[in-house]
């Protein structure tokens, strides 16, 4: 009798190989849930390029987000993720871009702590190109060459600005913002 139960319950692997798709599930809406819930208790910063904020960013391609800042004079800062390094690395245009940010040549650049300037590496290899043109339906439209491959991007979204909540808002922690969250929720 007891070779015959044996017989008709499920082996230990097939039980477990049958709730593995359960288990990974269930982890991974406890990470989502968890990632999301830090999240959104953090206020979204812009990222640094040298000692200034970024004051937009733009998708190019699938994978590629420039963070973009345009100076008081029309030189626009861009920073660009490095696949290698993982650092961000910065270019600027090699001239003032126009209102509709015509196509721009830029060069790469470090940020000097020192004289708090951006100077230019001289790197010949890391041809960038950005800019926007209009297409035959007169819709600005935003490309990123990087040698000779391009990129089409989508539009530019500014970083919000928190100024007014750090000056006027409540302290900044995770637990003072959920609990302004908890009682607008009550009220």
């Amino acid at each position: 009798m007891a070779q015959r139960f044996m017989l008709c319950a499920p082996s230990t692997d097939s039980f477990i190989k049958s709730m593995k798709p359960i288990f990974k599930a269930v982890l991974k809406l406890t990470a989502t849930g968890w990632l999301a819930g830090n999240v959104l208790a953090q206020p979204l910063r812009a990222p640094l390029l040298g000692n200034l904020q970024a004051s937009a960013h733009q998708r190019c391609g699938q994978d590629i987000t420039l963070q973009l800042l345009k100076t008081t004079d029309n030189i626009m800062l861009m920073g660009l993720k490095n696949r290698e390094s993982g650092e961000t690395d910065l270019f600027m245009s090699s001239s003032p871009l126009t209102a509709d940010n015509s196509y721009s040549r830029f060069v790469p650049v470090k940020f000097d702590q020192l004289s708090k300037h951006f100077i230019e590496t001289h790197n010949a290899v890391l041809e960038v190109i950005w800019g926007a043109a209009k297409d035959d339906k007169n819709v600005l439209r935003y490309t990123l060459a990087l040698g000779s491959y391009t990129y089409s991007c989508g539009a530019i979204e500014s970083w919000p600005n928190d100024t007014a909540n750090q000056l006027y808002g409540e302290p900044d922690s995770s637990d003072a913002g959920t609990a302004a969250e908890k009682k607008a929720l009550r009220e």
